[in-house]
Order: structure tokens, then sequence, then C-alpha cells
């Protein structure tokens, strides 16, 4: 009989793993114990189970909460008394990521850089995922919380050591830092990884334990208990074998214990160590402790506490969220004795400076100095240094009789001093250098935390000061600064919505600061109705408190904006004009008045200093979003300014086109461009467009609805063709295109009406859905037969041929490419005779008429060699050494394809270099390099399935299958083809889906299955018969006899073997008759 606490424990286990999402294997892992046992004890088939296992489930069951987590020191996870296993050291180092941030989101691209650095694999989302699971399994469904950017270890005070030191260090109380200095064991997560262990966050925590340490030592020293104090202070040494201030302290504690020896021999050691590894003797704060023990005056209260040490700190900010790094790298740079903290208003310049002094009190035992400086005030003046030099003296006690009148004399006096003090010194709100420079101290020992809208560039140049520009907040920070400020359950009622707003806001403090508050003040209103205010008529007076003028980000804008003089202000509100996220130079100097990219360089120069205007790339430059919108509400509606700015963009794109696709101009009126748009050649021109890519389809899409609407279908017409052969994001160009046909129905413009019908169905090419493509092309074809525009009729045609064809209708397009061939000969156009006779080749090949389509396609080679369409000839070259390969003439194809390469470098087309490699991976295998060739192969399948065009695809996937068939990888080589079948099937390319049975027929003789041979071989001889597919036909009939052949049927095998021939012979199929003529002698 089985126990029946057995049964219960059996139950109980049973609850517990579903309640926690674990299997019958975590739940074992977890216990410690075999899986058959706990199988066992779960069905209550076991009579008596071990007295451990029942123990080890029991103190699991018994567990309520119970998780703990130390990383002060290596990582350690626990429930109750019982260590939980975490053996993966990448899973131990995401853990241990997350508790350094415990309760705040860790974006997924910090996530991405400390567990694989630079290069993740591209699996990373579904290891990430797999992390989670197995963390939530081992520690509990609710630790780890998905949020929108990122994860969030979820953990409450008592359960994390760093989080229970963090609370007790700030106490100031010689016990409760006691205790907080009690919960480190060693150097933070010190087993993990370097990624984890040196995290800017990580150096953070061990640089506040080194704070601590001190401040308590001191506080400890103060009380007589000088040899606790040296006992704290001597853990440290190891991690800070340079560090002064550190040894200056234990030495005044060891000799205040009465250990003199001791502690003159600690100095000699951290003077010879300096002076052997950075080449420097002891400083002030060293020497003076040195003397102070020689001449035994260490009793007591330090000299520092006997004199009145300032707080002047303004309160720390409530709900700061974030700006972990930045605090790190302040923490990195405090002993270069000024940091300028740098960034537009609103960035949170003030509250990462005060933020930081706070955290850092017991660094600066001599006291806090605080000041606004006022430097960008509307009404006051900024604040005089010499004024500001005589309340840091007051501060410290001197007599005001005793405070000199000359501002020069002061800021000696102030140096004299802080000499050898620890003293924080925050000047917030800098003007400039001169406001500066008389505030700082002369010592190495204090810090200068300077905050400018201004860079502040002499500071850093001429006083070795430290910049450190702020960015806006991660959009996981925004989110923690929305939680704080709004609460958890309102944000989580709104998570997309709550996201959406960040953005809008810029990841702005002040912006998201203002937007939370407007949503405090009024509860009823949800995260959407503040988001419709900010995109409506309201923009950024969204972002202002009604009950305090001054409580807005335009009135922060404000100040900056009424310190430049009116060049600048000119500048920078037209600036707003621009549609793209950038700009360079000559963009911006199109918006002067008289264009001149000298003074335009000069004032953005300036606007760059004043932190309106950042450069973040070589030669570009970019404003803040909500910097962006203020410029262009104080722009206005500038008309002429504008239209300079899109005469730019259509005189540098024409110019462009011009080198690289002149052939897909449609509107091009062929006036010559400026010499001060011309490129050298067309590498050039593609760089520029490369560039300006993502401007130029906001630049159409913003000009369609402006004064100026012409300007959107001339610049879609003059970038069509660089799209069509290289752009990815098509949704950025479908809703242009669509924009510019708008503006040209709205003003009646029918040609215009025709040309973006064409540019709607190149974007619809270049993803392969060749349906939609042909029905776009016929719509412009009809448009521009009713306003006879006879070229415009010339290029849809040749596109709705071109479309047919990718659909296997070869039939269907014989007598329009005949007619589009004559139409373009008789109006000379080059290019349309050139890609006619291409799609007649083509057509003629499809159809099995070898020999015609090679000679169409030699004509369109030797027409096409004359033109300047790179593109154009690569493809007529490539479509020939297809056909060349087709009759078995080897060495012509090679030089064909050899060609086709060399055409397709030049263009640099996205498409032309999967057709390039293609062409190269052929060429390495005929010279017998099958390892370049299988490197090329797998080089091109991703390149065609990043491209995101199926027809282009299905043609690599196509050829990898044979290249892999023929190297003998057969199951690769049937996969290839099977996925070229699916998706030719699936965007109905006939033709194509035929290429991919035959391959997968072949392929399955060669495996041995030759059933399914039959079937493949059977439905595409079906299709060719069908659509007329000659080679095809051949082809299919061959596969057919190969089947036959493997299954003994030799009689039918012969009969599918002549029929075979026949066609081989008649199409001109030389490797099909050869292939053939082999069968029929093995069947023989």
């Amino acid at each position: 009989m089985t126990d029946p606490n057995v049964g219960e424990l059996g139950a109980a286990v049973r609850a517990y793993r579903a309640r926690n999402g674990l299997t019958q294997r975590d739940m074992a892992e977890l216990a410690g114990i075999s899986e058959r046992a706990l199988r066992y004890i779960e069905k209550g088939t076991i009579q008596r189970p071990r007295q451990a296992s029942i123990r080890q489930l029991t103190a699991i069951l018994q567990r309520s909460g119970g998780l703990a987590m130390a990383v002060l020191g290596p990582l350690v996870v626990r429930r109750g008394d019982r260590p939980v296993v975490i053996a993966r050291p990448q899973l131990r180092s995401f853990l241990g990521l997350l508790a350094l941030h415990a309760n705040q989101v860790v974006s997924h691209a910090e996530i991405i850089e400390v567990l694989w650095g630079h290069e993740p694999p591209g699996t990373y989302r579904e290891l990430l995922h797999g992390m989670v699971s197995r963390l939530r399994k081992v520690l509990g469904s609710d630790v780890i919380s998905t949020r929108h950017s990122g994860y969030r270890l979820d953990i409450d005070p008592d359960q994390l050591d760093l989080l229970q030191f963090d609370a007790a260090r700030e106490s100031g109380d010689v016990r409760t830092m006691a205790r907080a200095l009690g919960y480190w064991r060693s150097s933070v997560l010190e087993d993990l990884p370097e990624a984890v262990r040196h995290h800017p966050t990580a150096i953070a925590i061990d640089k506040r334990r080194l704070a601590t340490a001190l401040a308590y030592a001191e506080a400890a020293m103060a009380q007589g208990e000088s040899a606790k104090a040296a006992d704290q202070l001597r853990l440290l040494l190891p991690n800070e074998p340079l560090h002064e201030g550190l040894h200056a302290k234990l030495m005044l504690a060891l000799a205040a214990n009465g250990q003199q020896a001791e502690s003159l021999a600690l100095y000699a050691e951290i003077h010879d160590r300096l002076v052997a590894e950075l080449g420097v003797r002891p400083g002030d704060e060293l020497r003076k402790a040195h003397v102070r023990v020689l001449r035994g005056k260490v009793a007591g209260r330090p000299e520092s506490q006997q004199q009145l040490a300032p707080a002047q700190l303004p309160a720390d900010v409530n709900g700061f969220a974030g700006r972990g790094g930045d605090l790190a790298r302040i923490d990195a740079l405090r002993t270069k004795q000024l940091v300028v903290i740098h960034a537009i208003a609103g960035m949170g310049k003030t509250a990462l400076a005060v933020r930081w002094g706070h955290r850092e009190l017991a660094s600066f035992p001599d006291g806090q100095l605080y000041v606004n400086l006022r430097g960008f005030d509307p009404v006051a003046p900024p604040v005089d240094p010499g004024h500001v030099l005589g309340r840091f003296l007051r501060a410290f006690g001197v007599d005001p009789a005793g405070i000199p009148q000359d501002t020069d004399e002061r800021a000696a006096q102030f140096r004299s001093l802080l000499a050898g003090k620890r003293v924080l010194v925050v000047l917030d709100n800098a003007a400039t250098a001169d406001q500066v420079r008389p505030l700082l101290p002369g010592t190495t020992s204090c810090l200068v935390l300077v905050t400018s809208r201004n860079r502040l560039s002499p500071l850093v140049a001429i006083d070795g000061g430290c910049p450190l520009a702020l960015a806006p907040l991660e959009p996981s920070e925004a989110s923690t600064l929305l939680e704080n400020a709004l609460g958890r359950t309102r944000v989580d009622a709104e998570p997309a919505e709550a996201a959406e707003l960040a953005r809008l806001c810029g990841h702005l403090p002040l912006a998201l600061r203002l937007a939370a508050g407007k949503l405090s003040s009024r509860p009823q209103q949800t995260i959407t109705e503040v988001i419709g205010e900010l995109i409506g008529e309201y923009g950024l007076a969204a972002l202002r408190l009604a009950d305090d003028p001054r409580a807005s980000v335009s009135a922060a804008f404000d100040l900056s904006y009424a310190a430049l003089d009116p060049a600048e202000q000119t500048l920078f509100r037209r600036l707003g004009l621009i549609p793209g996220p950038d700009f360079t130079v000559p963009a911006a100097a199109s918006l002067l008045d008289t264009p001149d990219p000298h003074q335009a360089a000069e004032l953005l120069d300036r606007l760059i200093v004043a932190n309106l205007v950042e450069p973040y790339a070589s030669g570009r430059y970019r404003l803040h979003d909500l910097v962006r919108l203020y410029a262009t509400e104080m722009c206005g509606d500038d008309r002429d300014a504008y239209a300079r700015l899109m005469n730019w963009y259509l005189n540098k794109a024409r110019a462009a086109a011009r080198l690289l696709h002149a052939d897909l101009q449609y509107l091009d009126d062929g006036q010559p461009s400026p010499a001060d748009v011309m490129f050298a050649d067309a590498g050039q021109g593609r760089a520029w467009l490369q560039a300006e890519e993502v401007n130029i389809v906001a630049a159409i899409r913003d000009a369609a609805g402006s004064s100026v609407a012409s300007m959107a279908w001339l610049l879609a017409d003059a970038t069509n063709g660089y799209f069509l052969m290289r752009m990815r994001n098509l949704d950025e160009w479908h809703v242009s295109t669509r924009a510019a046909i708008k503006a040209a129905e709205q003003v009646g413009d029918g040609r215009a009406h025709a040309a973006m019908q064409l540019a709607v169905g190149a974007a619809y090419w270049r993803v392969g859905d060749l349906k939609r493509f042909v029905e776009s092309c016929t719509r412009s074809w009809e448009l521009a037969r009713r306003v006879t525009w006879e070229l415009g009729m010339v290029h849809s045609s040749a596109f709705i041929c071109e479309g047919k064809l990718g659909l296997g209708l070869a039939r269907e397009v014989m007598e329009p490419v005949e007619r589009l061939i004559a139409d373009s000969r008789t109006r000379d156009f080059t290019i349309g005779v050139v890609h006619g006779l291409i799609l007649r080749g083509s057509a003629l090949a499809q159809m099995g008429e070898l020999r015609s389509a090679e000679r169409s396609m030699r004509e369109g080679v030797a027409i096409g060699s004359q033109s300047n369409s790179v593109v154009i000839l690569g493809e007529a070259l490539r479509c020939l050494g297809g056909v060349y390969s087709q009759l078995g003439r080897t060495r012509e194809a090679e030089q064909a394809y050899a060609d086709s390469a060399v055409a397709a470098r030049r263009s640099g087309a996205w498409l032309q270099q999967i057709g390039h490699l293609i062409v190269m991976t052929r060429l390495a295998y005929q010279s017998g390099d099958r390892e370049t060739a299988e490197s090329l192969v797998q080089r091109a399948l991703t390149l065609g399935e990043e491209s995101g065009n199926r027809v282009s695809h299905v043609d690599v996937l196509g050829f990898a299958g044979w290249l892999f068939s023929a190297c003998g990888c057969l199951p690769t080589a049937f996969e290839q083809y099977r996925r070229a079948r699916e998706i030719s099937h699936q965007g109905d390319f006939i033709f194509a889906e035929a290429e991919a049975l035959i391959g997968l027929a072949r392929t399955s003789v060669q495996m041995g299955d030759n059933s399914a041979a039959l079937s493949f071989a059977r439905q595409a001889l079906s299709i060719a018969e069908t659509q007329g597919y000659q080679v095809v036909i051949g082809q299919a009939l061959t596969a057919l006899a190969e089947a036959e052949i493997e299954q003994g049927n030799l009689a039918q095998a012969k009969t599918y073997a002549r029929r075979a021939l026949d066609v081989h012979r008649r199409t001109g199929h030389e490797p099909g008759e050869r292939t053939t003529l082999k069968i029929i002698e093995k069947a023989s």
C-alpha cells in the first residue's frame, strides 16, 4: 500500500509545479532528486520514498516568498536556507545584470552588449526568451517582468543585499553604516565575466562601498572606535591599491588605535607604489595624514569636521530615473576635478548633478557648495562670479569683513580655503567659461560639476575639464520615470500608449515630467488623450502646467533662443522646415536668403555651442525632436526658404540619377544641373542617395501637402531608379508615392500621375509582388494614353511585359514586346529597345526557342553596351549567359557571366548584387573551387532572403539547389528546391514553380525516393504542357525516365527518354540531350 502522506505530497508537488510553470525535470533539479523519483512521488506509486527526497520537496513547498539574492560578492541565490543552483554562466550573467538594476528596466540593447558584445547571434531574441523562461521557472514567474523595451527584476528591498546596503548607507548613523558594510563579502559579482563585473553600474556600486567605508571610518573614529574603522578600511585595500584618500584615512585610524608604526609603514608602501606605477608623489591629503601621524595629532574628531561644512545641494529629485551610465561616467571622471555637463534645455542636467552629489555626500565631508549662475535667465543677468565667491566664503565661516572686494583676490582666498579639503562644487546653469573660471578650486581633492546649455568648450580645451554630453533617456528609463510619477498601475493600463507618449516627448526628462504632471492633475484623463493633444493643434503647448507659465518646454527653449544673435535665430527657425531626421551644411545653406555654405557652417557651429544643433556623424547634423518642433513653430510658413530647400534636394537627386538610372527618370526636363550639385562620378551620386534616403522620402511626403506640391512627384521620379534597385523600407516608399499621386490628382497633372503609378509599381516589383506590379503599370499605361504621353506608354508597356514574364505568361507578352521594340526604335529610345530585346529573348527561352532567344539577347547586349545603363546591360549579359548554358556553350556562358559580374559591381544595385553572387558562385564551381562556391552561395541565400524580393529569392534558391545537388549535398539541395517551389506557388510564378519541381524530381531520384520523383516530374510536365514551356517539358520527361529506370521499368523509361530527346534536340537544350542519351544507353 502507498503511504497516504506520500499521495498528499505528490498532489502538492503537482500543484506547485503548475503554479510556477515547472516541468518535472525543473522540479527535480530544484529539489536535487532524480526526475524518476519525482515522477513516482507525484503518481503515488512509490511506497517508501527516501526521507531525504521528502525533506527536500517539503522544504520547497514550505517556502513562502523566501527568495533572497546577493550581489555584493559572488552571485548567490537562495530560497529559505537552501541555495538555488543556476549553473549556466550566461544565465548567471543575465541575472546578475538584472540584479544590478533591481526594479529598473534593463534595455534589450544593454543586455545584448553584456552577453554577446558587438556581434550577437541572429537568434538572440529566442535565446533571451529562453533565459527569461528558465529563470522564471527557478525563481518564480513574477520575479522577472517583460517591459516595453527590456526586462526588469522585481524584488523587495529585503530580498537583495544591494538594496539593503543602499538603504542603510544613507543614514549617516555609525551603526547603520556598519550594518550596510556588513552586507559586503567581496567585490560586486566577482565570480561573473568582466562584462558584468566591470559594468559601469557595478563600478559605481563599488565606489559607493568605498565612500560609505570612508564616511563610516570618520564617524567611528570620532566616537573612539578607531580599531573598527581600521578593520573596515583594510578590507578595501586589495581593490584600491592607489586610492590616496583610503590610505590616508586608514593611516589615521591605525595611529589613533596606537599602531603608529604600521601607519607609517602603510604610508611608505603607498608612497613607493605611486612613484613606481604612476610616476607621482603623494597628494595633499596623504601628506597631511603623514604629518599628523608623525606629530601624534590623530585623536578625537578630524580637523575637517571642526570647521563649518556647508551643505548647499538642493533637495534630491523625487522620482529620478535612469542615467546609470552618466552617473558612472561622473564616477570615472571624479579625479579630473572638473566635469562639464551640457545638453539642451530640459535634458536633466541639474537633476543629474544633484543626484550624483547626494549619492556621494560621504566622499565630500568638508562641504558641498551649490549656486545657480542664471546663465539663461530671461529677467536677471547672469550671476557675477565675484558675488558667488563672497557667498561661498561666507558659507565656510569667513568673516564678511575679511572678504576682499576684488574678484581675483576673492578667488585666491577661496582657493586657499579649499586647499586640501574635499569639497563638491556644483555650478548650475553657466553661460560662459569666464563665469566659471574664478570659481574653480586649486586643489585636486575637490570636484566641480558645471551644467550648461552651452558646450563651454574653453573649459575643456584650456582648463582641462571633461565634457559630459547628456542624451535623451533610453526608452526603458523614460518608462520608469513615468511609472515613478504616475504609478505602475496607470502606466500598465496603457503600456503602448505610455511608450508612445515617451517617444513624442523625445525621451526628454522635462517633457516627460510635464506630461506626467498634467496626467497627475487630471486623474480622469488618459495617456491617449494627452498624446492626441501633443500631435494635434496644441503641439508643445500641451507640455506645460496651467498654474505655472515657466513650467513648459517652450519656456525652457525660449531662454536658449533669446541668447542667439539674429542670424543664428533665422537659421535655427528655418532648420525646422527640414522634413527629414538630419541634414548637411549644403542643405542648411539652401535655407539662407543667399545660400552660402561657409556662412551656414559657421552658424551651425555656433548653434552647436548653444546645444541647439547636434553633430552626430561626419558632416551631418540633427535636432532633438522637441527642439525641431519648437523651431518649426517659431518659423511659421517661410515659403521661399522651403522652396529653396526642396529645389536643392531635387537638383542633387537628378544629378545623381543622371549618372545612375537615367532611363528610369520619366519627368526629367533635361535642364543641366547647377554646378554646385554635380557629382564627380556615379559612386559619389550613389553615396549621396544612400546618405539622404530617409530625408528624400520625408521630403516627398512633406512637399505633397505644401505650396510646392510638384516637388513631391519630381523628387519621387528622380529617385525612383535608386529606390527600385536598393530600397528596403518599402512601406515608407508606398506612403510617399501615394502622397505624390494624391498631389498630382489634385493639381490635375496626368503625366505626373502616370509616372507615380510606375513608381508605385516599382515598389511592388521590388518585393516580387508581380500581380500588383502589373496592375499598377497597367493603370500607368492607361493614364499615359489618356494624356498622349508616348514615352510613358513605352515604359509602362515594358514593365507590364516584364511582370507577366515573371508570372510565366510568355505567350501573352510576345505581341506587346514586338510592339515595344518597334515603338522604341521609332522614337530612338535606346533603353526601350534593349529592354524589349531582353524581354523577347526571355520569353523565347521560356517557350523553348533557345536559338532565337540567343539572337535577341545578343542584339540587346550589343545595343546596351552603347548605353549608359549598367543595370540593364548587366541583366542582358546574365540572361544571355543563361541561354548559352542551356545551349551547352560553356565558354561563351562563362564570358557572359563574367561581363555581367563587372556590370553588377559597377551598378551597386541591391538586386544586381544577388545576380552577381550567383554568377561568381557558378564561375567558382566550374573552376573547381567548391569551397568558395559554397561560401558565395550562402551569401547569396542570405542576401536573397534579406532583399524581400520573392522573385530574386526564388532565383537564388533554385540555383542553390542545383549547386548543392552537384556537390552531393542532396538533403540541402532538396530543401532549397522545396522552398523555391513553395514561394513560387504562393506568388503564382508558374515558370519558376515548374523549374523548382524539376529540381525536386532530380534530387529525389538521387536520394532514392523514386515515387516522389515521379510525382514531382508529372506536376512539372503538366504545368509545362499547359504553358508551352518546351525546355521544361524535355526536363520533366528526362526526370520521369530516370525515375522509371531506378524502379526497373526500362520500357517505360525508354519511352519517356525518346520523347525527351526529341524535345531537347528541337529546343537546342544540349545538357538535357546529353543526360537523356545516357539514360537511353542505360535502359538498353
